[in-house]
């Protein structure tokens, strides 16, 4: 049988890997995301860096990197710098800083386009859940497991659902270029 629930499973994790997309792009203001896919070595192995230390906003501009243990600092800083992130990253022993440089006007426009440009990633997930479902209640027709009314039900039903998740993804977008625009 055909499961609304199933196909609004999938279209949520593909909102919410967009979401996690959105949380790592830098707005000109300091957050932890910015730092939430970067691994270092520590104890032998790659680890987050979320979940070797403390990370804190220590202003506008400034992320503090607190290591639980001294011995993982070297390789914190090191992971850091090798994001290419464009950061400047201080040590004092203790802790690390790190610094974001100030927004250009271009810069910020770049990040619209990406941010634009993922959205479309998104989107495009959701649209192939729904083709799935329309695929789906079509086999479902031809194997006389489901009406015609049934099914054309069915999809006007997935279709609000496609339209429902990508409403979001738009919301999402306009949230994060107001974001991106505030100076």
């Amino acid at each position: 049988m055909w499961n609304k629930a199933e196909y609004s499973e999938y279209m949520q994790k593909s909102l919410n890997v967009f979401a996690n997309d959105l949380g790592g792009i830098r707005a000109g203001r300091a957050h932890a995301g910015l730092l939430e896919g970067i691994y270092a070595e520590s104890y032998g192995q790659k680890i987050k860096i979320s979940q070797i230390s403390t990370i804190s906003i220590s202003g506008v501009d400034i992320l503090s990197v607190m290591p639980y243990d001294k011995s993982s600092l070297i390789g914190i800083e090191k992971a850091i710098n090798e994001a290419n992130l464009r950061v400047t990253v201080s040590s004092n022993g203790n802790s690390i800083l790190v610094k974001l440089p100030k927004m250009s006007e271009d810069t910020r426009k770049d990040l619209i386009k990406f941010v634009n440009k993922t959205s479309e990633t998104s989107k495009l997930a959701i649209r192939n859940i729904r083709r799935d479902g329309m695929e789906a209640l079509k086999k479902m027709e031809k194997d006389k497991q489901i009406s015609e009314d049934e099914k054309k039900r069915n999809e006007i039903i997935l279709q609000k659902l496609t339209d429902e998740f990508i409403a979001k993804i738009e919301d999402m977008i306009a949230k994060k270029e107001k974001e991106i625009m505030e100076i």
